[in-house]
Protein backbone atom coordinates (compact mmCIF):
# COMPACT_ATOMS: atom_id res chain seq x y z
CA UNK A 1 0.00 0.00 0.00
CA UNK A 2 1.41 3.54 -1.09
CA UNK A 3 -0.35 6.69 0.15
CA UNK A 4 0.10 10.00 -0.47
CA UNK A 5 1.59 11.63 2.92
CA UNK A 6 1.32 14.83 3.79
CA UNK A 7 4.14 16.25 6.42
CA UNK A 8 3.95 18.80 8.89
CA UNK A 9 6.24 20.19 11.63
CA UNK A 10 9.90 19.46 11.77
CA UNK A 11 12.65 21.01 10.16
CA UNK A 12 10.57 22.08 7.01
CA UNK A 13 7.89 22.49 9.31
CA UNK A 14 6.64 26.63 10.01
CA UNK A 15 7.84 26.83 13.26
CA UNK A 16 11.26 25.81 11.81
CA UNK A 17 10.80 28.31 8.83
CA UNK A 18 9.45 31.48 11.01
CA UNK A 19 12.62 30.31 13.17
CA UNK A 20 14.90 30.95 10.30
CA UNK A 21 13.54 34.20 9.24
CA UNK A 22 13.40 35.86 12.39
CA UNK A 23 17.41 34.65 12.77
CA UNK A 24 17.81 36.28 8.99
CA UNK A 25 16.06 39.08 10.53
CA UNK A 26 18.50 39.16 13.46
CA UNK A 27 21.19 39.18 11.14
CA UNK A 28 20.13 41.96 8.61
CA UNK A 29 19.95 43.56 11.80
CA UNK A 30 23.89 42.98 12.47
CA UNK A 31 24.43 44.14 9.14
CA UNK A 32 22.79 47.33 9.02
CA UNK A 33 24.40 47.98 12.55
CA UNK A 34 28.10 47.50 11.13
CA UNK A 35 26.96 49.08 8.01
CA UNK A 36 26.53 52.29 9.97
CA UNK A 37 29.37 52.05 12.42
CA UNK A 38 31.47 52.12 8.84
CA UNK A 39 29.72 55.05 7.51
CA UNK A 40 30.24 56.96 10.77
CA UNK A 41 33.90 56.09 10.58
CA UNK A 42 34.11 57.19 6.95
CA UNK A 43 32.48 60.51 7.63
CA UNK A 44 34.73 61.07 10.02
CA UNK A 45 37.50 61.04 7.27
CA UNK A 46 35.97 63.85 5.80
CA UNK A 47 37.41 65.76 8.76
CA UNK A 48 40.31 64.76 8.80
CA UNK A 49 43.64 66.87 9.85
CA UNK A 50 45.54 64.78 7.13
CA UNK A 51 42.51 65.32 4.57
CA UNK A 52 42.45 68.76 5.77
CA UNK A 53 46.46 69.86 5.76
CA UNK A 54 45.92 67.73 2.08
CA UNK A 55 43.63 70.08 0.78
CA UNK A 56 46.06 73.40 0.88
CA UNK A 57 48.20 71.39 -1.36
CA UNK A 58 45.95 70.37 -3.74
CA UNK A 59 42.54 72.36 -3.21
CA UNK A 60 40.67 70.82 -6.19
CA UNK A 61 42.02 67.23 -5.61
CA UNK A 62 40.53 67.29 -2.12
CA UNK A 63 37.17 68.74 -2.76
CA UNK A 64 36.58 66.34 -5.43
CA UNK A 65 37.64 63.63 -2.91
CA UNK A 66 35.37 65.02 0.06
CA UNK A 67 32.66 65.43 -2.59
CA UNK A 68 32.71 61.38 -4.05
CA UNK A 69 32.85 60.45 -0.26
CA UNK A 70 30.21 62.24 0.75
CA UNK A 71 28.30 61.14 -2.06
CA UNK A 72 29.05 57.63 -1.33
CA UNK A 73 28.18 57.94 2.56
CA UNK A 74 25.22 60.10 2.11
CA UNK A 75 23.50 59.86 -1.64
CA UNK A 76 20.91 58.59 -2.50
CA UNK A 77 22.49 55.03 -3.23
CA UNK A 78 24.62 55.69 -0.05
CA UNK A 79 25.46 53.58 2.80
CA UNK A 80 23.95 55.48 5.01
CA UNK A 81 20.57 55.00 3.30
CA UNK A 82 21.49 51.30 2.54
CA UNK A 83 22.49 49.99 6.39
CA UNK A 84 18.98 52.05 7.48
CA UNK A 85 16.52 50.49 4.66
CA UNK A 86 18.69 47.12 5.77
CA UNK A 87 17.40 47.56 9.65
CA UNK A 88 13.99 48.78 8.39
CA UNK A 89 13.91 45.55 5.91
CA UNK A 90 14.81 43.48 9.30
CA UNK A 91 11.88 44.92 11.96
CA UNK A 92 9.51 44.57 8.82
CA UNK A 93 10.75 41.03 8.47
CA UNK A 94 10.11 40.43 12.22
CA UNK A 95 7.01 42.33 12.76
CA UNK A 96 5.46 40.15 9.74
CA UNK A 97 6.47 36.70 11.47
CA UNK A 98 5.34 38.37 14.72
CA UNK A 99 1.85 39.07 13.43
CA UNK A 100 1.52 35.41 11.27
CA UNK A 101 2.04 33.90 14.79
CA UNK A 102 -0.33 36.10 16.71
CA UNK A 103 -2.87 35.38 13.92
CA UNK A 104 -2.57 31.80 14.88
CA UNK A 105 -2.72 31.89 17.98
CA UNK A 106 -5.46 34.39 17.90
CA UNK A 107 -7.51 32.13 15.74
CA UNK A 108 -7.04 28.81 18.14
CA UNK A 109 -8.09 30.69 20.84
CA UNK A 110 -11.83 31.99 18.74
CA UNK A 111 -12.29 28.42 17.68
CA UNK A 112 -11.68 26.90 21.44
CA UNK A 113 -14.16 29.61 23.11
CA UNK A 114 -16.75 28.48 20.83
CA UNK A 115 -15.98 25.61 21.32
CA UNK A 116 -16.54 25.52 24.85
CA UNK A 117 -19.08 28.21 24.64
CA UNK A 118 -21.48 25.33 22.49
CA UNK A 119 -20.50 22.80 25.54
CA UNK A 120 -22.27 25.52 27.81
CA UNK A 121 -24.94 25.52 25.97
CA UNK A 122 -25.15 21.82 25.93
CA UNK A 123 -24.73 21.47 29.59
CA UNK A 124 -27.17 23.75 30.62
CA UNK A 125 -29.87 22.50 28.98
CA UNK A 126 -29.78 19.22 28.91
CA UNK A 127 -33.09 17.56 28.18
CA UNK A 128 -33.98 19.87 25.12
CA UNK A 129 -30.70 19.35 23.51
CA UNK A 130 -30.91 15.60 24.23
CA UNK A 131 -34.62 15.46 23.42
CA UNK A 132 -33.66 16.79 20.05
CA UNK A 133 -31.16 14.96 19.75
CA UNK A 134 -32.85 11.81 20.15
CA UNK A 135 -35.60 12.93 17.93
CA UNK A 136 -32.81 13.42 15.40
CA UNK A 137 -31.46 9.73 15.32
CA UNK A 138 -35.08 8.43 15.23
CA UNK A 139 -35.50 9.81 12.46
CA UNK A 140 -32.73 8.85 11.22
CA UNK A 141 -32.92 5.57 11.87
CA UNK A 142 -36.06 5.40 10.43
CA UNK A 143 -34.72 6.53 6.82
CA UNK A 144 -31.87 3.97 7.17
CA UNK A 145 -34.65 1.18 7.94
CA UNK A 146 -36.58 2.44 5.37
CA UNK A 147 -33.52 2.50 2.81
CA UNK A 148 -32.93 -0.89 3.73
CA UNK A 149 -29.45 0.16 5.07
CA UNK A 150 -26.80 -0.84 7.52
CA UNK A 151 -26.88 2.21 10.08
CA UNK A 152 -24.09 1.02 12.29
CA UNK A 153 -21.65 0.85 9.28
CA UNK A 154 -23.26 3.84 7.45
CA UNK A 155 -22.64 5.58 10.86
CA UNK A 156 -18.64 4.73 11.18
CA UNK A 157 -18.48 5.50 7.97
CA UNK A 158 -19.80 9.17 8.62
CA UNK A 159 -17.23 10.09 11.49
CA UNK A 160 -14.64 8.63 9.73
CA UNK A 161 -15.38 10.73 6.89
CA UNK A 162 -15.93 13.85 9.36
CA UNK A 163 -13.39 13.56 11.46
CA UNK A 164 -13.01 16.99 12.75
CA UNK A 165 -16.84 16.10 14.20
CA UNK A 166 -14.76 14.28 16.82
CA UNK A 167 -12.80 16.98 17.83
CA UNK A 168 -15.65 19.40 17.78
CA UNK A 169 -17.49 17.11 20.36
CA UNK A 170 -14.17 16.31 22.34
CA UNK A 171 -14.03 20.67 22.65
CA UNK A 172 -16.89 20.59 24.01
CA UNK A 173 -16.70 18.37 26.39
CA UNK A 174 -15.00 21.30 28.97
CA UNK A 175 -17.91 23.52 28.73
CA UNK A 176 -20.85 20.72 29.14
CA UNK A 177 -19.02 19.83 32.43
CA UNK A 178 -18.36 23.24 33.52
CA UNK A 179 -22.14 24.11 32.51
CA UNK A 180 -23.74 20.66 33.86
CA UNK A 181 -22.14 21.12 37.65
CA UNK A 182 -23.89 24.53 37.75
CA UNK A 183 -27.11 22.80 36.78
CA UNK A 184 -26.17 19.78 39.63
CA UNK A 185 -25.21 22.41 42.54
CA UNK A 186 -27.10 25.60 41.77
CA UNK A 187 -25.81 28.57 43.95
CA UNK A 188 -23.68 25.63 45.62
CA UNK A 189 -21.44 25.33 42.92
CA UNK A 190 -18.96 28.05 44.20
CA UNK A 191 -18.55 26.86 47.71
CA UNK A 192 -18.85 22.77 46.71
CA UNK A 193 -15.76 24.22 44.43
CA UNK A 194 -13.82 25.70 47.36
CA UNK A 195 -14.50 22.25 49.41
CA UNK A 196 -13.12 19.87 46.10
CA UNK A 197 -10.24 22.47 45.68
CA UNK A 198 -11.22 23.41 42.19
CA UNK A 199 -10.94 26.68 40.43
CA UNK A 200 -13.68 29.03 39.90
CA UNK A 201 -14.11 27.65 36.41
CA UNK A 202 -13.35 24.23 34.93
CA UNK A 203 -12.50 22.37 33.22
CA UNK A 204 -11.60 24.98 30.42
CA UNK A 205 -9.59 22.22 28.18
CA UNK A 206 -9.48 18.79 26.87
CA UNK A 207 -6.57 17.83 29.11
CA UNK A 208 -8.19 19.19 32.18
CA UNK A 209 -11.92 17.61 31.37
CA UNK A 210 -9.31 14.31 30.92
CA UNK A 211 -8.21 14.32 34.10
CA UNK A 212 -10.96 15.05 35.99
CA UNK A 213 -13.25 11.78 34.67
CA UNK A 214 -9.54 10.29 35.10
CA UNK A 215 -10.67 10.52 38.94
CA UNK A 216 -13.30 8.72 38.60
CA UNK A 217 -11.14 5.08 38.58
CA UNK A 218 -8.35 4.23 40.81
CA UNK A 219 -4.96 3.50 39.01
CA UNK A 220 -3.22 1.92 42.29
CA UNK A 221 0.99 1.14 41.81
CA UNK A 222 2.52 -0.83 39.49
CA UNK A 223 3.75 -5.25 39.68
CA UNK A 224 6.10 -5.57 36.52
CA UNK A 225 7.21 -9.13 35.92
CA UNK A 226 10.14 -9.48 33.24
CA UNK A 227 10.54 -12.30 31.17
CA UNK A 228 14.20 -13.74 30.42
CA UNK A 229 15.76 -12.10 27.02
CA UNK A 230 15.96 -13.71 23.86
CA UNK A 231 17.18 -13.48 20.59
CA UNK A 232 15.10 -11.54 17.94
CA UNK A 233 15.60 -10.25 14.43
CA UNK A 234 17.25 -6.74 14.77
CA UNK A 235 14.60 -3.73 13.53
CA UNK A 236 15.05 -2.90 10.28
CA UNK A 237 13.10 0.57 10.60
CA UNK A 238 9.76 1.70 11.77
CA UNK A 239 7.70 -0.69 9.35
CA UNK A 240 9.03 -3.64 11.29
CA UNK A 241 8.39 -2.44 14.53
CA UNK A 242 4.63 -1.74 13.93
CA UNK A 243 3.87 -5.00 12.29
CA UNK A 244 5.30 -6.29 15.43
CA UNK A 245 3.16 -4.20 17.13
CA UNK A 246 0.17 -5.00 15.04
CA UNK A 247 0.36 -8.71 15.14
CA UNK A 248 -0.99 -8.63 18.68
CA UNK A 249 -2.86 -5.79 17.90
CA UNK A 250 -5.75 -4.93 20.57
CA UNK A 251 -4.73 -7.98 22.82
CA UNK A 252 -1.14 -7.57 23.83
CA UNK A 253 -0.59 -6.79 27.46
CA UNK A 254 3.12 -6.86 26.93
CA UNK A 255 5.86 -4.50 26.72
CA UNK A 256 9.00 -5.36 24.42
CA UNK A 257 12.06 -3.65 25.23
CA UNK A 258 14.96 -4.52 22.34
CA UNK A 259 18.25 -4.39 23.47
CA UNK A 260 19.96 -3.51 19.62
CA UNK A 261 23.81 -4.07 18.76
CA UNK A 262 25.35 -3.45 16.18
CA UNK A 263 28.36 -1.62 14.30
CA UNK A 264 26.95 1.67 15.20
CA UNK A 265 26.82 1.26 18.91
CA UNK A 266 23.78 -0.01 21.26
CA UNK A 267 20.51 0.95 21.71
CA UNK A 268 17.22 0.30 23.28
CA UNK A 269 13.88 0.36 21.32
CA UNK A 270 10.79 0.23 23.51
CA UNK A 271 7.68 -0.80 22.45
CA UNK A 272 4.58 0.33 23.65
CA UNK A 273 0.75 -1.57 23.34
CA UNK A 274 -2.30 0.27 22.84
CA UNK A 275 -5.63 0.05 24.73
CA UNK A 276 -6.34 -3.53 24.97
CA UNK A 277 -9.86 -4.56 23.86
CA UNK A 278 -11.69 -6.69 26.58
CA UNK A 279 -10.27 -4.58 28.56
CA UNK A 280 -11.69 -1.09 28.28
CA UNK A 281 -12.67 -1.14 32.05
CA UNK A 282 -15.56 1.56 31.99
CA UNK A 283 -16.99 1.11 35.09
CA UNK A 284 -15.69 3.93 37.73
CA UNK A 285 -14.39 3.31 41.26
CA UNK A 286 -13.19 -0.08 40.07
CA UNK A 287 -9.82 -1.39 41.15
CA UNK A 288 -9.08 -3.01 38.03
CA UNK A 289 -5.59 -4.86 37.65
CA UNK A 290 -4.92 -4.22 34.07
CA UNK A 291 -3.57 -1.03 33.07
CA UNK A 292 -4.21 -0.46 29.23
CA UNK A 293 -7.57 0.56 29.67
CA UNK A 294 -10.14 3.66 29.71
CA UNK A 295 -8.27 5.32 32.97
CA UNK A 296 -4.48 5.32 31.50
CA UNK A 297 -6.35 6.93 28.27
CA UNK A 298 -7.76 9.84 30.22
CA UNK A 299 -4.68 9.87 32.79
CA UNK A 300 -2.19 10.35 29.96
CA UNK A 301 -4.11 12.80 27.70
CA UNK A 302 -3.98 14.89 31.12
CA UNK A 303 -0.21 14.50 31.20
CA UNK A 304 -0.89 12.30 35.00
CA UNK A 305 1.48 9.46 35.53
CA UNK A 306 -0.29 5.97 35.25
CA UNK A 307 0.52 2.58 36.41
CA UNK A 308 1.33 1.58 33.00
CA UNK A 309 4.35 4.18 32.46
CA UNK A 310 5.59 4.12 35.99
CA UNK A 311 6.40 0.30 35.65
CA UNK A 312 8.27 1.23 32.46
CA UNK A 313 10.34 3.86 33.82
CA UNK A 314 11.11 1.10 37.12
CA UNK A 315 11.86 -1.28 34.47
CA UNK A 316 13.99 0.51 32.43
CA UNK A 317 16.04 2.57 35.24
CA UNK A 318 16.61 -1.10 37.04
CA UNK A 319 18.15 -2.10 33.66
CA UNK A 320 21.78 -2.41 34.21
CA UNK A 321 22.04 -3.33 30.88
CA UNK A 322 20.99 0.22 30.23
CA UNK A 323 22.67 3.25 31.00
CA UNK A 324 22.27 6.86 30.94
CA UNK A 325 24.39 7.26 28.04
CA UNK A 326 22.39 4.21 26.10
CA UNK A 327 20.37 5.65 23.06
CA UNK A 328 16.82 4.97 23.39
CA UNK A 329 13.89 5.09 21.14
CA UNK A 330 10.22 4.65 22.72
CA UNK A 331 7.67 3.85 19.87
CA UNK A 332 3.83 3.22 20.25
CA UNK A 333 -0.03 2.82 18.70
CA UNK A 334 -3.11 4.41 20.02
CA UNK A 335 -2.71 4.59 24.15
CA UNK A 336 0.88 3.33 23.68
CA UNK A 337 1.96 6.45 21.44
CA UNK A 338 1.03 8.62 24.37
CA UNK A 339 3.08 6.78 26.73
CA UNK A 340 5.87 6.33 24.53
CA UNK A 341 5.37 10.28 24.42
CA UNK A 342 5.42 11.12 28.12
CA UNK A 343 8.10 8.29 28.54
CA UNK A 344 10.33 10.31 26.61
CA UNK A 345 9.61 12.77 28.81
CA UNK A 346 10.25 11.25 32.06
CA UNK A 347 13.66 9.31 30.97
CA UNK A 348 14.58 12.65 29.81
CA UNK A 349 14.38 14.51 32.78
CA UNK A 350 16.04 11.56 34.91
CA UNK A 351 19.02 12.00 32.91
CA UNK A 352 18.68 9.23 30.01
CA UNK A 353 19.36 9.86 26.37
CA UNK A 354 16.10 9.64 25.01
CA UNK A 355 16.73 10.73 20.83
CA UNK A 356 13.32 9.51 19.19
CA UNK A 357 9.77 9.11 19.56
CA UNK A 358 7.64 7.27 16.98
CA UNK A 359 3.67 7.44 17.97
CA UNK A 360 0.98 6.04 15.38
CA UNK A 361 -2.96 6.90 16.07
CA UNK A 362 -2.23 8.72 18.90
CA UNK A 363 -3.31 12.09 20.37
CA UNK A 364 -0.51 13.37 21.53
CA UNK A 365 -0.77 17.03 20.88
CA UNK A 366 -0.99 18.26 23.53
CA UNK A 367 1.95 16.39 25.38
CA UNK A 368 5.22 17.99 25.91
CA UNK A 369 8.34 16.64 24.47
CA UNK A 370 11.88 17.54 25.48
CA UNK A 371 13.87 19.86 22.58
CA UNK A 372 16.36 17.21 22.45
CA UNK A 373 14.21 14.41 21.36
CA UNK A 374 12.77 14.04 17.81
CA UNK A 375 9.01 12.82 17.78
CA UNK A 376 7.54 11.63 14.28
CA UNK A 377 3.67 11.21 14.50
CA UNK A 378 1.53 9.25 11.88
CA UNK A 379 -1.40 10.31 11.55
CA UNK A 380 -4.25 9.05 9.35
CA UNK A 381 -7.10 11.82 8.82
CA UNK A 382 -9.80 8.91 8.98
CA UNK A 383 -8.54 7.77 12.23
CA UNK A 384 -11.04 9.33 14.81
CA UNK A 385 -8.68 8.99 17.52
CA UNK A 386 -5.93 11.33 16.85
CA UNK A 387 -8.37 14.16 16.98
CA UNK A 388 -9.52 13.58 20.64
CA UNK A 389 -6.19 15.85 21.61
CA UNK A 390 -8.82 18.47 20.15
CA UNK A 391 -6.25 20.52 18.48
CA UNK A 392 -3.42 19.97 16.05
CA UNK A 393 -0.12 18.42 17.00
CA UNK A 394 2.33 21.60 17.43
CA UNK A 395 4.50 22.67 14.53
CA UNK A 396 8.38 22.66 15.84
CA UNK A 397 11.39 21.38 14.56
CA UNK A 398 11.23 18.54 16.30
CA UNK A 399 7.81 17.58 16.31
CA UNK A 400 7.02 16.12 13.08
CA UNK A 401 3.63 14.60 12.03
CA UNK A 402 2.98 12.51 8.64
CA UNK A 403 -0.82 12.47 7.78
CA UNK A 404 -2.77 10.56 5.18
CA UNK A 405 -5.62 9.00 4.07
CA UNK A 406 -6.17 5.17 4.60
CA UNK A 407 -8.59 2.31 5.94
CA UNK A 408 -12.49 0.75 5.36
CA UNK A 409 -13.98 3.45 6.26
CA UNK A 410 -14.87 1.90 10.14
CA UNK A 411 -13.68 3.46 13.46
CA UNK A 412 -11.44 0.84 13.76
CA UNK A 413 -10.14 -0.22 10.54
CA UNK A 414 -8.95 3.07 10.28
CA UNK A 415 -7.42 2.64 13.54
CA UNK A 416 -5.76 -0.50 13.07
CA UNK A 417 -1.62 -0.33 13.17
CA UNK A 418 -1.46 -3.89 11.58
CA UNK A 419 -3.45 -2.46 8.66
CA UNK A 420 -2.93 1.14 8.66
CA UNK A 421 -0.06 2.14 10.25
CA UNK A 422 2.20 0.01 10.12
CA UNK A 423 2.35 -0.36 6.14
CA UNK A 424 2.49 3.14 5.77
CA UNK A 425 5.47 3.38 8.36
CA UNK A 426 7.18 0.79 5.93
CA UNK A 427 6.79 3.81 3.56
CA UNK A 428 7.80 6.23 5.13
CA UNK A 429 10.97 4.12 6.00
CA UNK A 430 12.04 4.82 2.42
CA UNK A 431 11.00 8.90 2.37
CA UNK A 432 13.60 11.19 2.29
CA UNK A 433 11.63 14.62 2.72
CA UNK A 434 13.88 16.91 4.61
CA UNK A 435 11.40 16.58 8.35
CA UNK A 436 11.33 12.86 7.98
CA UNK A 437 14.77 12.47 6.77
CA UNK A 438 15.94 14.71 10.03
CA UNK A 439 13.94 12.35 12.56
CA UNK A 440 15.39 9.42 10.95
CA UNK A 441 19.15 10.81 11.68
CA UNK A 442 20.82 8.77 14.53
CA UNK A 443 18.10 5.75 14.03
CA UNK A 444 21.32 3.74 13.08
CA UNK A 445 21.71 2.78 16.03
CA UNK A 446 18.34 1.26 16.31
CA UNK A 447 17.89 -0.02 12.85
CA UNK A 448 21.45 -0.79 11.50
CA UNK A 449 21.90 -3.50 14.05
CA UNK A 450 23.69 -6.96 13.61
CA UNK A 451 21.97 -8.55 16.86
CA UNK A 452 19.13 -7.73 19.61
CA UNK A 453 17.50 -9.31 22.68
CA UNK A 454 14.25 -8.56 23.38
CA UNK A 455 12.31 -8.64 26.91
CA UNK A 456 8.51 -8.75 27.16
CA UNK A 457 7.01 -6.78 30.18
CA UNK A 458 4.02 -7.96 32.17
CA UNK A 459 2.57 -4.83 33.76
CA UNK A 460 -0.43 -4.93 36.53
CA UNK A 461 -1.85 -2.87 39.30
CA UNK A 462 -1.88 -3.69 42.88
CA UNK A 463 -4.10 -2.22 45.58
CA UNK A 464 -3.53 -1.49 49.08
CA UNK A 465 -7.03 -3.26 48.95
CA UNK A 466 -7.75 -7.03 48.54
CA UNK A 467 -10.18 -7.09 46.30
CA UNK A 468 -9.82 -6.21 42.51
CA UNK A 469 -11.18 -6.33 38.91
CA UNK A 470 -10.66 -8.39 36.41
Amino acid sequence: MTVPLSVTGGVGGLTASYADITTEAQQLTALSGRLLELAASLQAMLADPNVVAGAALDPGGAARFEGALAYALDGPNGLTLTATGIGAHALTTRGTVLAYQAKDAALASMASSLQYAAGEVVGSHPLAVGAAGAAGIAAWLADEKLQGRDAAADAQQFLTSHPWLTRDIVNMAPGVIDASIENVSGPMAPLLRKLLGLPPFFPTTVPEAAGLAGLLYPDGSPHVVADPAYAVTPPTGLGSLFAELGAEEGNSQQVLVDKVAGPNGQGVVIELPGTQFDHWNLVPLQQYTTPYDLSTNLRSMSAAETTYLDGVVQSIESDPDITKSTPIMTLGHSQGGMIATQLAARLSADGYDVTHVATAGSPVATMTVPDSVQELSLQNTQDVVPQLSGVDNPDLPNRTTVSFAAGDGTVGGDHSVADVYAPVAAQIDQDTEASIARWKQGTDVFFGGTSATQTALTITRTFPAASAGH
